[in-house]
């Protein structure tokens, strides 16, 4: 379990992400791991601490302050709504790449069987960080 966590956790802190995703990341990965409920992390922080991620902190730095008030309460919801589907299309692809790593692992595969492993690995790899890239682009716009 605790590699699996670890795994998703400090991918997306290296991606820069904050804190609260991280967790909220390696806890999916468990969950694809199939762990029981009761055993993924919870994340306990002091309540006067903020989660100082990479977006606010360049925001902090170039002086200008989040303004969420542009957005409309439906524009908020589809924006909400898209970034639940990134986040679902992410998941698939670790799933995938995870499937297919371990297909890639048969002995008696043939060259030929393994050279399409590798492509179909390469593609879906592809697709998870297109999807994490709309993850970011999404928390942007959304202020996350």
């Amino acid at each position: 379990m605790g590699i699996e966590f670890a795994v998703g956790f400090y991918d997306a802190l290296g991606a820069g992400k904050t804190v609260e995703f991280a967790k909220k990341l390696g806890c999916n990965v468990i969950r694809m791991a199939g762990i029981a409920e009761h055993l993924i992390p919870v994340l306990i922080k002091k309540p006067d601490i903020e989660d100082t991620g990479t977006q606010l902190n360049s925001v902090r730095a170039e002086g200008v302050k989040p303004d969420t008030s542009q957005l409309t309460e439906v524009q908020r919801r589809h924006l909400e709504q898209q970034l639940k589907e990134q986040q679902q299309e992410y998941d698939y692809r670790n799933q995938e790449i995870e499937f297919l790593s371990d297909s890639e692992k048969i002995e008696e595969l043939s060259p030929k069987e393994r050279f399409r492993l590798q492509q179909q690995i390469a593609k879906a790899k592809q697709k998870r960080n297109e999807a994490f890239q709309n993850i970011e682009e999404l928390e942007k716009k959304l202020n996350w």
